[in-house]
């Protein structure tokens, strides 16, 4: 295979291959939220657990079902945010990763599953 029949970017690559935020909450939080959503036409799922120590994403977590694309930018999500503002998160938008992963326009609604669980969570917190 060449580069350009990869359709995976380098670092889309390495966050598939170490999937260092997949799983649960590792432990009790004071504030914390759980969202699920899913994309039915290509069976896509994902969902997101934050805690939150006052207003910093102290853990974030993900569970998901999808293509490499979508593991990896749940990846990259937990692994940027973890520590930032829980504002920082809300204004988090798919295309940042899109952008920072190089995936195709073609996987836009994967990845705006991202956005979903944000959006989720942040009605929890409310």
């Amino acid at each position: 295979m060449t580069d350009y029949d990869d359709p995976y970017s380098a670092l889309t690559r390495e966050l598939f291959a170490e999937l260092s935020h997949a799983g649960d909450l590792s432990r009790n939080y004071p504030l914390s939220a759980l969202a699920g959503v899913d994309e039915s036409a290509a069976g896509a799922k994902l969902q997101l657990a934050l805690g939150l120590r006052e207003a910093t994403v102290a853990e974030m977590r993900f569970r998901a079902f999808g293509c490499p694309h979508l593991l990896a930018a749940a990846e990259w999500l937990c692994a940027t945010y973890e520590g930032h503002n829980i504002n920082d998160l809300v204004e988090f938008r798919a295309v940042s990763v899109m952008r920072a992963l190089d995936i195709p326009v073609q996987k836009t609604g994967r990845m705006l599953l991202l956005e979903d669980c944000i959006t989720v969570c942040k009605r929890h917190l409310s």
